[in-house]
This record gives C-alpha cells, sequence and structure tokens, in this order.
C-alpha cells in the first residue's frame, strides 16, 4: 500500500535562516519545529498505511467473529484503535504546530513568551490568510479537534467493527457523516493534509 503524503521541507530550512526576525527565539527552535513537522510526516504515513492493513474487509471479518490476534498475540482491535488515535494525535499536533513557526519566523515576539492560537496570527499575503481561513473552517479539522480534545479531556471513544468500515461512537454536535471512522481517516489523508501542504508551500515559497 502507498499512502501520497510528501513533502520536501528542505528549502523552508533556508528560507528560515534567511527571513527570520529578530524576536530573541533562536533559530535552532525553529528549525526543530520544521524537522518535527518531517518526522511527524513519516509518522503519519505509517499509521495510516498500517491502519488500511488491519482494516481490510477480511481483517474486520475476522475480528468480528471472535478475538482475533497476530501472531504475536496482539488482539486486532487494539491494535487498529491505536494506530487510528495514533494518526490523529499526530495530525492534530503537525497541523497545530504552524501558529508556533510563524510566530517564530515573522512576529517580532518570541511565541515561547506568548498564547499561541491561530487568531492571533496576522497575515499579510492574502493567499495565505485565505487558504488559513478554509483550513480553520473545514469540517475534517473540526472533527479532528473534537476528537483529540475529547480523548484528551475525557475517554477514548467506542469504535465498532461494521464489517466493511469501523464507526466511531461519539457526539458530533450532529455530524453524522462523521460517525464513519474509516471514511474521515481517509478524509484526513487524501484531503486535509495536502490543505495544510499547501499552507505550507506558500509560507516557505515552496515549489
Amino acid at each position: 500500500m502507498k499512502t501520497s503524503i510528501t513533502l520536501d521541507l528542505k528549502a523552508a530550512r533556508e528560507f528560515v535562516k534567511s527571513n527570520k526576525v529578530n524576536n530573541g527565539l533562536s533559530d535552532e527552535l525553529i528549525l526543530d519545529a520544521i524537522n518535527s513537522i518531517e518526522k511527524r510526516i513519516e509518522y503519519l504515513k505509517y499509521f495510516y498505511i498500517e491502519f488500511r492493513k488491519m482494516t481490510l474487509e477480511v481483517e474486520l471479518a475476522f475480528d468480528r467473529i471472535g478475538v482475533y490476534r497476530d501472531s504475536e498475540g496482539l488482539v486486532l482491535r487494539n491494535k487498529y484503535e491505536a494506530t487510528a488515535f495514533a494518526f490523529l494525535s499526530n495530525l492534530h499536533e503537525m497541523i497545530d504546530a504552524y501558529p508556533f513557526i510563524y510566530l517564530g519566523i515573522f512576529s517580532d515576539k518570541n511565541p515561547l513568551l506568548t498564547k499561541i492560537g491561530w487568531d492571533i496570527l496576522v497575515i499579510e499575503d492574502g493567499n495565505l490568510k485565505s487558504k488559513i481561513a478554509s483550513l480553520k473552517g473545514n469540517h475534517n479539522f473540526k472533527i479532528l479537534k473534537k476528537m483529540n480534545n475529547y480523548r484528551k479531556h475525557g475517554a477514548l471513544p467506542k469504535i465498532k467493527n461494521q464489517f466493511t468500515f469501523l464507526e466511531i461512537n461519539i457526539d458530533f454536535n450532529g455530524c453524522e457523516n462523521y460517525k464513519n471512522l474509516t471514511k474521515l481517516m481517509h478524509n484526513l489523508h487524501d484531503k486535509l493534509i495536502p490543505q495544510y501542504f499547501e499552507i505550507l508551500r506558500l509560507t516557505f515559497k515552496l515549489q
């Protein structure tokens, strides 16, 4: 199985070195944040590919028949739940690292000493500003945040094997279309991640 998650950030590091303002934050910390995005991209590739393998219809059928364990004795249900949650956490954290990186490069305020969030960003580039607004309003991104906040501050959402897909039982304020965890995972991979990558390309002037 393959994944389309890929982004070359080599030029972003050079961009930081030549464009960062003097705000008391070291270049090294910003470069570490960019390196962390690259790491998370690799994690997301792994988690997504493994999730797809574990949720093939034949695998889900065995899982519904009984407690299905792999050759090492690990329960399939625990594996696909852990993999899905790891994917969702890493994706949310990768996206939410953007305000820190943007402030660290373009703002005269040290982001380590500032309350960080999307709403405090002052974006002059109209195209970039529009892309960020679109991301913040994206339903998939909103559901991603809701799900991760629920897990972080509440409990692990219950996941039900419906033979051909996984259903997640959590209150999404009427967003019934997002009960399908398998579809949500695919939408995040196919639509939300490319949308975020476009923001990074515009920010760092990547080709």
